[in-house]
């Protein structure tokens, strides 16, 4: 969101330092500087390591989270290293990518297989990166929202065109919605591997490139948690925790937290931005006996009082999808203006 006036009723908002569009930036940056140092510029192809098989490393010129030292990883989004399960995910749509290339080049170029000059490289690499970002265009609006927030409420093309919509990213839906996903991490990421000592461990993939594989294997055959207000201990206690350090964080605390440093309204106030009904009491929230008393204690009975993010996990799911009605009602819009 861009930020706003100077005035008293028009009040700064945050800046979104990626691009809203699902445009591929996690794998080609969000910025031509980005893009362009991820590049080979041979042959259309993204820069990679160990024999193509890994990402490539820092050089000391792109920002990182976790620092620009020589021993992490860069690739689109700076959080490439936060957790070796997102390191393998950036890495197979690198994979894909340089893939692509040499379908590109074959079909297209054969001609140019030993000499592909600036002209050949720049077809190929732009024609790739439309395909990887238009199949996860398809992944998200056909097989992702459409399982999460249940077929009758997956957004769908109503004019079959462009309609001038406002695609920047709400607020509401990047601090509060769309944060649902940590109620549905486990606590391993494979056998053996719990995630508290995952964070920031590139170099777990060093000597063994097939790592990529085999933890996405482990993460397809894995069933995530149901989307409720339990997380696991991994992300409570242990969040980016790192060898011979006592300090990790809480990432419950953190989600509720920005949410309030963002000026989230309370819970109500977002579902009647919504169109939805405020909630009248705390068994209107759940059905769940145990966890509306807890509610109503945590927020000292004032149903009014409960935050959004805390809220949006605790809601009743609506019929045939993962989410409550506030996050169902906040990403669909969200992911309509993406559109």
């Amino acid at each position: 969101m861009a930020v706003g006036g100077s005035g008293a009723g028009d009040p700064l908002e945050q800046i979104n330092a990626i691009t809203p569009f699902l445009d591929g930036s996690g794998v080609y940056g969000s910025d031509a500087h980005r893009a362009e140092a991820l590049r080979s510029f041979q042959h259309g192809k993204l820069k990679t390591s160990s024999d193509g098989q890994l990402l490539p490393f820092n050089d000391g010129s792109l920002n990182n989270e976790g620092g620009q030292g020589g021993d992490l990883f860069v690739a689109g989004d700076v959080r490439v290293n936060e957790q070796v399960g997102l390191t393998a995910m950036h890495t197979l749509f690198v994979r894909e990518h340089n893939r692509l290339c040499d379908v590109i080049q074959a079909k297209y170029f054969p001609d140019a297989a030993d000499s592909c000059d600036a002209s050949c490289d720049e077809n190929i690499y732009q024609l790739a990166r439309r395909i990887v970002s238009a199949t996860i265009q398809k992944i998200t609006y056909e097989e992702f929202l459409p399982t999460l927030l249940g077929a009758g409420n997956a957004p769908s093309y109503s004019n079959g065109g462009y309609d001038g919509r406002d695609a920047s990213i709400r607020n509401e839906f990047s601090t509060a919605a769309f944060r649902f996903g940590h109620s549905m991490v486990s606590p391993n990421l494979r056998q053996g591997l719990q995630l508290r000592n995952a964070f920031f461990q590139p170099g777990m993939f060093a000597n063994n490139p097939a790592l990529v594989d085999d933890l996405l294997l482990s993460l397809v055959n894995s069933r995530a948690r149901e989307i409720d207000t339990c997380v696991t201990e991994e992300l409570r206690s242990f969040l980016f925790n790192q060898p011979d350090t006592d300090v990790c964080l809480d990432l419950v605390a953190l989600n509720i937290q920005r949410g309030r440093d963002h000026g989230i309204p309370p819970c109500n106030v977002v579902r009647q931005e919504m169109g939805l009904a405020p909630h009248a009491t705390f068994a209107s929230i759940t059905t769940n006996g145990n966890l509306a008393q807890k509610l109503s204690e945590a927020y000292g009975g004032d149903v009014n009082m409960v935050d959004a993010w805390v809220c949006g996990l605790a809601e009743d799911h609506v019929p045939g999808g993962s989410l409550g009605e506030l996050n169902t009602a906040v990403i669909k819009f969200q992911f309509e203006q993406l559109m």
